[in-house]
């Protein structure tokens, strides 16, 4: 059998530049459409989530309008600046964040439906709240994208270990239901796990991960 390595195909950007890498390519050239009349100058954010989620949330976007410098590495390019999310770099764009553009679902409702022994049962049901508020704000709010904050007890749900329904039998998923269930509102929805924004999520991640490790070794 003979083995042929394809190479990275260059990806095209504003100014007719040209990179293999979407992250440096946006840096060192901006979108495509940059000098477009029609690009997006202001991306008004709709945010769904508890409020505590929404408030972490609405901090980590704004500390990424601005510049994050490179993580220390022996591999630079595996964790490259931010250049930040502006009009005068990179995006060529900004992002619009208001308390008019949010909605809130309620911590007692998330604590109550995640007492429900059955896991298929407490993800439907907080998807079915999660329907509501992007269908709220579609209807309410001239938002361009939704970011839905993944409630913690929904991510702890992503381990199987914790799952009441095993994977062989078809356990449903959080993500994949609530992106079906808002295909007819016709408006980008996207997903942002806590121990993306929140950094004591991401050390408690880390912990336990760690914890599993020697618990197998």
């Amino acid at each position: 059998m003979k083995l042929s390595q394809l190479s990275e195909p260059p990806l095209e950007f504003g100014g007719a530049g040209h990179h293999v890498d979407i992250r440096f390519g946006l840096m060192n050239y901006g979108p495509l459409d940059a000098t477009s009349p029609l690009a997006p100058k202001k991306i008004r954010l709709g945010l769904v989530g508890t409020p505590r989620d929404l408030e972490l949330l609405r901090e980590w976007l704004v500390r990424c309008q601005s510049e994050i410098p490179a993580r220390r590495s022996r591999r630079p390019n595996l964790f490259p600046r931010f250049p930040g999310f502006r009009e005068d770099r990179a995006f060529c764009s900004t992002l619009v964040l208001d308390s008019t553009l949010e909605q809130v679902v309620s911590d007692a409702d998330i604590e109550q439906m995640s007492r429900e022994p059955n896991s298929n049962t407490f993800i439907s049901a907080t998807v079915d709240s999660f329907v509501r508020s992007l269908k709220h704000l579609r209807d309410t709010a001239p938002v361009d994208i939704i970011v839905c904050a993944v409630p913690e007890p929904v991510e702890e749900m992503m381990d199987p270990a914790k799952r009441s329904i095993p994977l062989s039998e078809g356990h449903l998923d959080f993500h994949d239901l609530l992106k079906a269930r808002a295909m007819d509102l016709a408006m980008p929805i996207q997903l942002a796990l806590r121990t993306t924004y929140d950094a004591k999520a991401r050390r408690r991640q880390r912990t336990r991960l760690v914890r599993r490790s020697g618990d197998r070794g």
